[in-house]
């Protein structure tokens, strides 16, 4: 197949949607020609290994009064897109992201020229992290005018697919197909913790419970960070505990005020993507006090590859992704006091020797997110959208 894949973000961007599409990507073009269509700062033609990489002049819009807004990047040079796809000879066209003006021009043109279309849904909410009436007014305009242009819609969990069919009334078909992991690197790689943690300088006899993600508010990360501060004072805590949290993002300093004077907390930056594993296998748990109603979150994907506790407020699709999962703990809310009480009573049971039927239940359960069986069934949606049932 000749595949045109349309997104806002891609690498060397960061977060979920660049993750994804450049992991799937690259999983296509070993059987299938994949060209890639992003926003960017300037314009031209790349390659990425054998891909075709064709940059979109765009702009990002300031953040006010919406921090998501941030993430808009409005494209200018129409002309690029719109030759790109009326010239490529695409078999199917595939977009990410329902927010995003580069979608909404792509489903348009694919849907003018009559190519087959699919649009993956990432998340809910784009504004703010909850339903608000001016969210509701840009999906049922927008993105009910969006999903009537689109042949199929592939939603990352059940939560995000419920959420879409609200606005779809047109007959697309649905899949349900999360995002991936690469296994392989983990298991390669999962003996070797303690020498991760002499490499990042982390203690060898303490717990160690990870953050990695963005530091903005959404995340939770503040609130995480005066949680980590109090616990200092707790020394059940502070002499069992080492807290990392990795990152970057506008409340980094924020973060930092709260925690820089703790030596059981060390902040590292973004790491490589070819390391990013190291701190997973590194540690024993992962924490995520979101706020926001996340469509997936590939870091708890990662985390559960590394087999570490889980503790999230399991917001949006993160519930469904960890159905099934025998090592959790719901935070309440992301509050710093529950923070603090979960990660309590995390320490607390943590004693407890994992079952071999866990063990064997984690392992079947991660099996479903590794990328081969991902493209397996984007490939199957592709097919169907093609060619029918």
């Amino acid at each position: 197949m000749n595949i045109l894949m349309v997104t806002p973000f891609y690498p060397p961007d960061v977060g979920g949607i660049a993750y994804h599409v450049s992991n799937l990507v690259k999983q296509l073009s070993k059987a299938h020609d994949v060209t890639v269509a992003k926003n960017d700062i300037c314009r031209g033609i790349s390659r990425d290994n054998n891909i075709k990489i064709t940059k979109i002049l765009s702009v990002i819009p300031p953040p006010y009064p919406f921090e998501a807004l941030s993430s808009f990047r409005i494209p200018l040079a129409l002309h690029s897109l719109f030759n790109l796809i009326y010239h490529g000879d695409f078999d199917i066209i595939h977009m990410h992201g329902h927010h995003y003006p580069i979608t909404w021009l792509a489903a348009s043109m694919a849907n003018i020229k009559n190519i087959p279309s699919v649009i993956t849904i990432h998340g809910m909410y784009a504004l703010t992290w909850h339903p608000t009436q001016i969210e509701e007014a840009f999906n049922n305009s927008i993105v009910k005018k969006l999903l009537s242009t689109v042949d199929g819609i592939v939603s990352i969990t059940p939560t995000v697919d419920d959420f879409i069919r609200k606005y779809e009334t047109n007959g697309a078909k649905h899949f349900i197909i999360p995002s991936g992991i690469d296994l392989q690197i983990y298991r390669r790689n999962i003996n070797k913790k303690l020498k991760y943690r002499d490499e990042y300088g982390l203690p060898r006899d303490k717990l160690i419970i990870l953050y990695r993600g963005r530091f903005v508010d959404v995340k939770g990360v503040l609130e995480l960070a005066i949680a980590v501060e109090n616990l200092n004072d707790v020394p059940e805590i502070r002499n069992k505990v080492h807290f990392v949290l990795c990152g970057e993002g506008a409340l980094k300093d924020k973060v930092l005020d709260h925690v820089k004077d703790i030596p059981n907390c060390s902040i590292f930056g973004w790491t490589d993507a070819s390391k990013v594993h190291e701190l997973y296998i590194a540690s024993d748990a992962y924490i995520l006090p979101v706020k926001w109603e996340e469509g997936l979150g590939i870091t708890i994907l990662e985390a559960m590859a590394a087999n570490l506790h889980i503790l999230t407020t399991s917001k949006g699709g993160i519930a469904d992704v960890l159905m099934g999962y025998p090592w959790k703990t719901h935070i309440e809310d992301s509050s710093s006091k529950c923070i603090s009480d979960s990660l309590k009573d995390y320490v607390k049971e943590e004693t407890i020797t994992r079952s071999p039927t866990d063990i064997k239940t984690a392992k079947y359960h991660i099996e479903k997110f590794d990328w081969p069986n991902i493209v397996d069934q984007v490939e199957k949606a592709y097919q169907t959208v093609i060619y029918g049932e």
